[in-house]
């Protein structure tokens, strides 16, 4: 079993996160992809903060606009920050990231491990981020899934693609996951696959 786990940071060190804060912003993050050495936010922008914090971002970070109309955006910063540094080497997956009542960004990742998940909290906690663990639960493993389709089906469910009817396009799901749609459609017809090959070896009587 991996662990699902929702932590808040409450001294983040996130260039992303300390830029918005520092111009009161609030965007919406859809999407992060984490390396050690690139991370790749999905972000979009209220009506008239679009503006504002392309201005204050030059020189700090890599932006590309995707969508000026809905302001969205597909940040990326070269020098992760610490929890995503932490996160990356402890083979953690993020899958969402919120800002709280106070601004503090509360991060909802999967973890390979309870161990994994306690070493995480301690290297935060070591950066002096002041990490909150609020919520825990064990999900069951299915080994045979890419960290790229694990990713692409958990967003793709939480914002309704697999909904009757759809409540979001593949279309508009790729510029949230930050790939092409084609490429997009490919990851979710292999993951399916093998999510249902799965359930026909395990349910499935002949």
């Amino acid at each position: 079993r991996v662990v699902e786990a929702s932590i808040a940071v409450r001294r983040p060190d996130c260039p992303l996160i300390l830029l918005t804060s520092t111009l009161s912003l609030r965007p919406r993050f859809y999407n992060i992809a984490v390396s050690e050495s690139l991370v790749r936010h999905v972000v979009e922008f209220e009506e008239g903060d679009l503006e504002r914090f392309l201005d204050a971002s030059r020189g700090l970070l890599r932006v590309r606009v995707v969508d000026r109309r809905s302001g969205l955006l597909w940040v990326e910063n070269p020098m992760p920050c610490s929890f995503c540094r932490a996160l990356s080497s402890l083979k953690g997956l993020p899958l969402a990231l919120n800002l709280d009542s106070t601004g503090a960004p509360v991060y909802r990742v999967i973890m390979p491990s309870k161990t994994a998940l306690t070493r995480l909290i301690s290297r935060l906690k070591a950066n002096h981020l002041e990490p909150e663990l609020l919520k825990a639960a064990g999900r069951p493993r299915i080994a045979r899934l890419t960290r790229g389709q694990v990713r692409a089906l958990i967003v793709a469910y939480e914002y309704g693609f697999f909904d009757y009817p759809k409540r979001v396009t593949l279309e508009r799901l790729a510029q949230i996951l930050g790939v092409k749609p084609a490429t997009l459609d490919e990851t979710l017809r292999r993951a399916v696959k093998k999510l249902v090959e799965e359930y026909l070896r395990q349910h499935l009587t002949i």
